[in-house]
C-alpha cells in the first residue's frame, strides 16, 4: 500500500523517475493552469503522501516531538543570527 501511495503521489508531484509528463505539460498549458500545476498540484500531492505515510506507519516515539522542537529551535536561532 505504501509503494502504491508513493507511485501515485510521486507521479503527481513530479518525483524524478516519475516526472516524464511534467516537462511536457507546463509549456503547452495556459499560464494560469501552469501556475496551478507548479504551485498547488505538486504541493497537494506531497501533502497527501505525507498524510497517507503517517497513517500507514506506526506512531512516532514519545520523544520524537521534543527532538523536532529542539531542531526547530536551533534552526530558528541560527537563522536569526545569520540575518544580522
Amino acid at each position: 500500500m505504501f509503494v502504491l501511495a508513493l507511485v501515485g503521489a510521486g507521479s503527481k508531484a513530479g518525483l524524478v523517475p516519475l516526472h516524464v509528463w511534467l516537462p511536457l505539460a507546463h509549456p503547452v498549458a495556459p499560464s494560469h493552469v501552469s501556475a496551478l500545476m507548479s504551485g498547488v498540484m505538486t504541493k497537494v500531492a506531497v501533502y497527501g503522501f505525507i498524510r497517507i505515510a503517517f497513517d500507514l506507519l506506526a506512531p512516532p516515539a514519545w520523544w520524537a516531538g521534543a527532538v523536532r522542537a529542539a531542531i526547530g529551535w536551533y534552526h530558528r536561532r541560527a537563522g536569526r543570527l545569520g540575518t544580522r
